[in-house]
């Protein structure tokens, strides 16, 4: 399958991205939406890359990009948020409703953590979403700050929040994605969700899942995988992720 580097503009900004190619002449797309400022790949894994190359030979397209201020995009990592995210779905859309062998009405996405937050509430806002996959989505943002550490935020204003990678975020943004709400906006999503989480996700528990499933609309499928973490490490854990993705896009995406 055909993969090629890409670039389209939001909001004056360069959004750098990578589209899988499908062997048919017009293929539904769908757009993959990372997690916390993790980029493209998806993780260290790179499973976003396995993920578009397994949907492609399925003969759909993919597009996976860095949002506003992460990886290869332009902008500063200061001013990402759910707010940017949302922007840069938006033009994301807009540059696939270009492309000559894309079906223009059909459109899904698919959000891993925030990214999955991104996607319910980016499907609320845009119609042309007809489809929807998250990934270990949290609920409500607020929710996956413990307060000692939230206190710190508001202390300092800046904190490190991965210390492996030395990511930093800031009480701005921090409160910018407080405003959103996904558990809220799913109630106004009219295009079928699937909620996947691990039962062994220790920072996006699987109670979010279960929350945004009571809030759904039909159709709708929650499936927890027993075991799997919030990075789905394991090789069956993502087969089974893969998997169910797939057989949702096929069911409502064709």
């Amino acid at each position: 399958m055909k993969e090629t580097p890409v670039t389209f503009r939001s909001h004056g900004k360069q959004i750098v991205g990578m589209l899988h190619s499908s062997n048919r002449k017009k293929s539904p797309v769908i757009i993959f939406l990372h997690g916390w400022a993790t980029g493209k790949y998806g993780n260290p894994q790179f499973t976003f890359v396995r993920a578009a190359r397994e949907f492609s030979k399925k003969d759909f397209i993919v597009l996976r990009f860095d949002f506003h201020g992460v990886g290869d995009s332009e902008g500063n990592l200061d001013n990402y948020n759910q707010k940017t995210s949302l922007e840069d779905l938006d033009a994301a859309i807009q540059f696939v409703q270009t492309l000559k062998n894309v079906d223009k009405e059909k459109i899904g996405v698919l959000g891993w953590s925030m990214g999955g937050s991104t996607a319910i509430i980016g499907a609320m806002r845009n119609k042309k979403i007809k489809c929807v996959v998250s990934w270990a989505a949290p609920a409500d943002e607020k929710d996956l700050w413990p307060p000692a550490m939230f206190q710190q935020l508001k202390r300092y204003k800046r904190i490190v929040v991965d210390f492996s990678t030395g990511l930093t975020t800031t009480l701005k943004s921090a409160l910018e994605d407080m405003r959103w709400k996904a558990s809220e906006s799913i109630r106004k999503v009219r295009v079928p969700v699937l909620l996947i989480n691990g039962t062994d996700d220790a920072i996006v528990y699987p109670v979010n899942a279960e929350k945004l499933y009571k809030n759904a609309n039909k159709p709708k499928k929650i499936i927890l995988i027993s075991g799997a973490n919030h990075g789905f490490y394991n090789e069956s854990h993502k087969r089974k992720l893969f998997n169910q993705s797939l057989k949702w896009f096929d069911k409502w995406l064709r």
